[in-house]
């Protein structure tokens, strides 16, 4: 996808691949398309007058029309950035689809409820296991979530033991990676955070900026904007941890400082499998300069 945070023009999604994904969805994964053609067809069904006086419980009908525009909509989010793992959350949601669709019918033909409602229900599992993509799915799944797991451990253990000099510098697309991160993440998702915890997170973790790479400035925790040689003439020597996919940031990050002609950056730690890099970014004395 496009924007800050992808590859491509700052726009906020690509037309042609969004379409494209979309496509492909629904041709690798039909059983999304039928649960929500099925859903469809049975909300419209159960909206007609002499259908909807035989339903009882109406909250079947609004509880299968909440579900089906959280799938549609989680389905129009995953098109704009595609992975087949993104997919799994909603095809649990087609089982609950299929739980509220049998209600609903049962609710129509005025039927009892009893163990052949059970043997339906399990009917409807045992479709959705013998579907061939959904165990290795899930099997993908898993090994993401232990990849993700393990990277996180790694991360956790340089970071945590690093030594901090005059100032840091965090710039990361998983705010997990060290407190200071989730904290600038929480304050800059709170409206009016900078007010209302700008001054304390400022006594708690002094000297501490997120470097925003599509503009390449650093920001404090009152969300204002500082130059690189600024920074440089502030602090003789600084701490940036920089954990990204784009190996753009980091040249980024790197160019910033270097443009400024009055530091020496250095890579202290280097990890490609999890993306992460640490720099240290020392004044140059005026000799060199």
């Amino acid at each position: 996808h496009s924007g800050k945070y992808g590859s491509g023009e700052a726009t906020i999604l690509d037309p042609g691949q969004f379409v494209a994904n979309f496509k492909t969805i629904f041709q690798s994964e039909k059983h999304l398309l039928y649960s929500l053609i099925i859903a469809l067809a049975v909300l419209l069904l159960a909206l007609l007058p002499a259908i909807n006086r035989r339903i009882i419980n109406k909250k079947y009908i609004f509880a299968l029309a909440g579900v089906s525009a959280a799938l549609m909509a989680g389905i129009l989010a995953i098109s704009k950035h595609f992975a087949f793992y993104y997919l799994i959350p909603y095809s649990l949601l087609t089982v609950f689809n299929a739980y509220l669709v049998i209600s609903i019918l049962l609710e129509i033909i005025s039927f009892k409820r009893n163990w052949l409602e059970c043997l339906l229900y399990l009917a409807v599992a045992l479709i959705m296991i013998a579907n061939p993509k959904s165990l290795p799915r899930y099997r993908e799944y898993l090994k993401v979530r232990q990849h993700n797991f393990e990277n996180k451990q790694t991360i956790k253990r340089h970071v945590s033991g690093l030594e901090i000099k005059d100032a840091l510098i965090l710039s990361a697309d998983n705010w997990h990676i060290k407190q200071e991160s989730g904290l600038f993440f929480g304050m800059l998702m709170t409206p009016g955070g900078k007010r209302h915890f700008g001054r304390q997170l400022n006594t708690l973790y002094p000297d501490t900026y997120l470097f925003k790479e599509w503009e390449g400035r650093f920001y404090d925790w009152f969300d204002q904007p500082h130059e690189a040689n600024v920074l440089v003439e502030r602090y003789p020597e600084i701490t940036a941890i920089v954990k990204h996919y784009n190996p753009g940031v980091f040249e980024k990050l790197e160019a910033t400082f270097l443009e400024t002609g009055k530091a020496d950056i250095e890579i202290i730690y280097q990890e490609p499998s999890t993306k992460l890099q640490i720099y240290r970014i020392d004044r140059k004395s005026t000799a060199e300069e």
